[in-house]
């Protein structure tokens, strides 16, 4: 993450990071995030995939 902070939830793990750490998913398992604020939240994702399908969890 370049800046906020966030939960992660990979899978049935949930993990809270800040600017600086990596959260890393593995291939095939749901994972979604979350904007703890109050600062904007900027991240950058890396997909090795050539295409990938979205599917926004709740």
């Amino acid at each position: 993450m370049r800046n906020g902070r966030a939960r992660f939830t990979v899978g049935d793990e949930t993990v809270e990071a800040v600017a600086g750490q990596i959260v890393v998913c593995p291939a095939n398992v749901p994972h979604k995030f979350e904007n703890l604020g109050p600062e904007l939240l900027e991240q950058i994702d890396i997909h090795e995939a050539r295409a990938f399908e979205t599917e926004w969890l709740e």
